[in-house]
């Protein structure tokens, strides 16, 4: 279309009237007319696009739907269907009574998964009931089932799906409750169906026997009862505790985590049959003391002929430990995994002059928090570091890096290593009465990094867990993962899994710095398969109740270790 002035386009200058009464004719008899008929037909035209449009994507829709039927998972017999179900269960832990996880996850998929996750019993056989707080200042008799009718619900809707089959039970609460209380509607709930208990984990900050419920349990009533954990301390055994605890007499018991009295556990406990003891030792049980000091109870492991798992853990101080005068020699042949928390060296390496545990493979060992001298932890590395060991985890009070690197110089074999801290660097001896003052080695992961000139330490490493770093950087992180990732021709292991913890801010992007490294070129093939986990301190949020109160974050990093991160 023609302009009647197109010299007068995107100028300024004034009009004449005559120009003025052109331009209004122009508008109002061709200008106008056009762009109405113009903007019809666009619109004509949008929706006839809008209707090809919906017409396309259900067309869409409808052929997706009849090409999800070719799909391979169609064709998977409803067997395999339901082992698959069950693989998505959470490996180390109890599933959460949470809609994003178990079997709550996958029957909102479609009507048909839906139809086999409810028929599917083992699917809702674990169970992780989180205990909502208690209100402040409540107690056991004002905490029911009116404190969550939800939770209460969903436990009674589990227990009914699962059928017949074994249970897997864990009670937990947000960290630090001390208001922490079991209602009694769900005891009643969870004891009447004991005699299909698997596993039962209770927090071994809260003592059982207060749990009036479960505490009056007989082993006779717990026929499956593989795996327990639990505290117990009955007011009552202070004067017998010899009257044993019901729950530890369940007589297939297989694994066994206990705090407590125990004079009360040896009265009951089928110890030949038991693979895994984990004792959480009290300065207030008195039937395991002497003159003031806690006596170790090495007499249960003369029992424990089948035992591949120990651990002792002592919370008070390193002198009130002692060793019995009998058993003088045990053998454990079949003992595989050691954990020793807050046992004071001269313990260690006495215990390990009496006990035959030479096939050992995995040692883990907390370093005791009141040590009678700053220097106790370097106590000598042949007491219980044997040659065979290839997982070895340290923590808890200081550590220099002289006395890691003559422990590790110890393990050639070694394949994991997790360490609570940073070693220290050799300590500055002042007049302080504080002791020598120390400093964190900010190096001290160098002696681990890969090079072709030098020897280095641990050469067969495959996985390692750092926590609580504070003074290593995160290019020197970077700096070891590349060397101990990159392809060489050399006896030089690659890492599978590194996980580490950092308690300072984000320095660098440590998973970006390693795909950058790749991109750049670096012969980098392992970082495919390679298990990385970094954390940083988050900002803590509000407390809102949730399913997952009291359950660790999921960290797939962590499957791979041979000792949880709750041991460190």
């Amino acid at each position: 279309m023609q302009s009647p002035v197109p010299d007068l386009l995107q100028t300024t200058a004034a009009l004449s009237p005559s120009q003025s009464k052109t331009i209004r004719e122009f508008l109002t008899h061709s200008a106008e007319p056009e762009l109405a008929r113009l903007e019809a037909e666009v619109e004509r035209l949008q929706g006839l696009l809008a209707t090809a449009t919906a017409a396309r994507d259900a067309q869409k829709s409808f052929t997706d739907a009849h090409r999800a039927l070719l799909a391979p998972i169609h064709n998977v017999p409803e067997d395999v269907l339901r082992l698959i179900f069950l693989e998505t269960l959470p490996r180390n832990r109890d599933a959460a009574l949470a809609p994003d996880e178990g079997p709550l996850l996958v029957a909102q998929i479609c009507r048909f998964w839906r139809n086999m996750a409810l028929n599917t019993p083992r699917l809702w056989a674990s169970m992780n009931v989180s205990i909502p707080r208690a209100p402040p200042g409540g107690h056991s008799a004002k905490v029911s089932a009116s404190s969550s009718p939800a939770m209460l619900g969903m436990v009674s809707l589990w227990l009914q799906r699962s059928g017949t089959v074994p249970l897997s039970i864990t009670l937990s609460a947000v960290p630090g409750d001390i208001h922490f209380r079991v209602p009694r509607d769900l005891q009643q709930l969870l004891v009447s169906n004991a005699a299909r208990w698997r596993s039962l984990r209770v927090p071994l900050y809260y003592n059982v026997a207060t749990i009036h419920r479960l505490a009056a349990l007989t082993g006779a009533q717990l026929p499956q009862l593989q795996e327990l954990s639990a505290y117990h301390m009955d007011a009552g055994s202070w004067n017998d505790p010899s009257a044993g605890w019901g729950l530890g007499g369940a007589p297939n018991l297989r694994s066994l985590t206990f705090r407590g009295h125990m004079a009360a556990l040896s009265a009951v406990c089928a110890w030949a049959q038991l693979l895994k003891l984990h004792l959480v030792l009290c300065s207030g049980d008195i039937s395991s003391t002497m003159n003031g000091l806690f006596v170790l109870p090495l007499h249960i492991l003369e029992g424990c002929p089948l035992l591949e798992d120990l651990c002792f853990e002592w919370n008070g101080p390193a002198a009130h430990v002692v060793l019995p005068e009998t058993p003088t020699t045990l053998t454990l042949l079949k003992l595989s995994r050691l954990a020793m928390h807050g046992i004071p060296s001269y313990i260690l390496t006495s215990l390990s002059k009496r006990v035959d545990w030479h096939n050992v493979e995995a040692v883990a060992i907390t370093f005791p928090r009141y040590a009678p001298s700053p220097l106790d932890y370097t106590w000598n590395v042949t007491s219980v570091i044997r040659v065979g060991i290839t997982s070895l985890q340290l923590s808890g009070s200081h550590v220099r890096t002289d006395t890691l690197l003559e422990i590790l110089d110890a393990l050639p074999m070694i394949v994991e290593l997790s360490l609570g801290q940073e070693p220290d660097q050799q300590p500055q001896m002042t007049t302080s009465l504080l002791g020598p003052d120390y400093d964190r080695d900010v190096s001290f992961l160098q002696h681990l990094t890969a090079s072709d000139d030098d020897e280095i330490y641990c050469p067969r490493l495959r996985r390692i867990r750092l926590q609580n770093l504070s003074a290593v950087s995160d290019a020197t992180i970077v700096e070891f993962l590349l060397s101990r990732l990159e392809s060489r021709d050399s006896e030089v292991a690659t890492l599978s899994h590194a996980s580490f913890g950092i308690v300072r801010e984000r320095q660098l992007d440590i998973p970006a710095k390693l795909r950058q490294a790749k991109d750049e070129g670096r012969e980098l093939d392992a970082l495919a398969w390679l298990q990385l986990s970094t954390q940083y301190p988050v900002p803590e949020k509000r407390a809102v109740y949730s399913p997952k109160d009291g359950i660790p974050d999921d960290d797939p990093v962590e499957d791979g270790f041979v000792f949880s991160l709750a041991c460190a």
